[in-house]
């Protein structure tokens, strides 16, 4: 289930300090929390939560050597379908494949791509409409720092914007308006180093 990046305590840390909320005001910043997460997710074509294990997802492998895939933290079963039946019929065995980049794990990062070992057996269908069968945990081991100061910055400025249940800021100047949780542009050019390059 996809989770928001910061917490509500967090938020209210941010936003107003020693404040007492009420039932509504929590489920407010809940709510933003969760939309902004969401748009972060959006922007930057990826997703930071992690899935269960034993997920599983189908790929198409543009060439015999390298398969593109999703942010994983371990992939646990690699099939394969080499003639387009849906059987996967090939069980790759994990001196088969490295995961790429190697040392991902070690600085918090995801996979993003298999490779065929030099004395593998096997290789990958290229063309083959969901041809690669992986099952694994999907998304980053952990939230990065950035995303999660992100998600508060942003939700602080929308709370900011707008005190209400309904998101309507209301002044006899300016009327009535509705609030649309949007990323500002300075927080976009900040993910941009970790928006994502889709290559499928």
């Amino acid at each position: 289930m996809a989770a928001s990046y910061a917490t509500t305590t967090q938020l209210a840390q941010r936003v107003a300090r020693g404040e007492t909320w009420t039932d509504t005001e929590s489920a407010v910043l809940t709510q933003l929390l969760a939309d902004v997460s969401r748009l972060v997710d959006a922007y930057t074509r990826r997703r930071f939560w992690k899935t269960d294990a034993g997920v599983v997802r189908y790929f198409t492998a543009t060439g015999s050597a390298t398969l593109f895939i999703d942010d994983a933290t371990a992939i646990t079963k690699v099939e394969t379908d080499g003639d387009g039946d849906r059987t996967y019929e090939r069980n790759w065995a994990s001196t088969d494949y490295d995961l790429l980049p190697y040392n991902a794990a070690e600085v918090s990062q995801p996979f993003t791509r298999l490779r065929v070992t030099p004395r593998g057996n096997e290789s990958f269908p290229a063309g083959v409409p969901k041809g690669v069968k992986l099952t694994g945990t999907w998304g980053w081991p952990e939230v990065p720092d950035l995303v999660r100061e992100i998600v508060l910055l942003e939700a602080a400025r929308l709370w900011s914007q707008g005190r209400s249940p309904s998101g309507v800021v209301a002044s006899p100047e300016l009327g009535t308006f509705v609030i649309e949780p949007q990323l500002h542009p300075q927080a976009m050019a900040r993910l941009n180093v970790l928006r994502r390059v889709m290559i499928r």
